[in-house]
């Protein structure tokens, strides 16, 4: 709920939300993701030491959260702390390199800081992440739509791969596998993934 009202700019009934849940019920993951919305609200608002308490009480559950990263660099940026914020934003990209709303933020900063071939080419790596979901999410309603068809989830793998969500890609490599058992485009990317997996955790 509070996302949906996040996305329509209704800040104020989303902290509300947000305020209502039960944090002592909750596994540890849910309530960084709460904390990181609540800051997203309140940089909104412009009340950026609220936004601050948030998000390090977000960051202090899980070190790399990707949202409460991207509203640490956020922050910084609207406080007029660009370098701060470079140095945020380039961890962010490093540690989620799928996500386009930090890289766009980034190339922003770079943009700011007059660093223009740096800006460029990131903001190159977010176009090219933004045409990557728009496919994958097209490739997902011709999946659906066609449920014996193994080639179509075999490229879900490969465009989840070049979104780094490895977890997916194996999923649907898996998926070709069991409608085609013979896929073996299918079969050497899932081993090659298997193979590497423990450098992507």
């Amino acid at each position: 709920m509070a996302e949906v009202q996040i996305r329509l700019r209704n800040y104020a009934s989303a902290l509300a939300s947000l305020a209502n849940l039960p944090a002592a019920d909750m596994p540890p993951y849910l309530v960084a993701n709460a904390r990181s919305y609540q800051a997203e609200c309140h940089v909104a608002l412009g009340e950026f030491d609220e936004a601050q308490q948030y998000i390090q009480q977000a960051l202090s559950i899980e070190a790399q959260h990707e949202h409460a990263l991207e509203m640490h660099g956020t922050l910084a940026m609207q406080s007029g702390q660009t370098e701060q914020a470079l140095a945020i934003l380039s961890q962010a990209a490093v540690r989620h390199p799928g996500n386009d709303r930090i890289l766009f933020k980034l190339s922003n900063v770079h943009r700011q800081l007059g660093n223009a071939d740096q800006a460029a080419t990131v903001l190159a790596q977010h176009e090219k992440i933004k045409a990557l979901k728009i496919q994958y999410i097209e490739k997902n309603v011709m999946a659906a739509q066609v449920p014996a068809d193994a080639n179509i989830r075999f490229e879900l793998g490969t465009i989840a791969e070049q979104l780094y969500d490895v977890q997916a890609a194996v999923s649907w490599y898996q998926a070709a596998l069991a409608l085609d058992t013979n896929h073996q485009a299918a079969a050497a990317a899932l081993n090659d993934l298997n193979a590497r997996r423990p450098a992507n955790k």
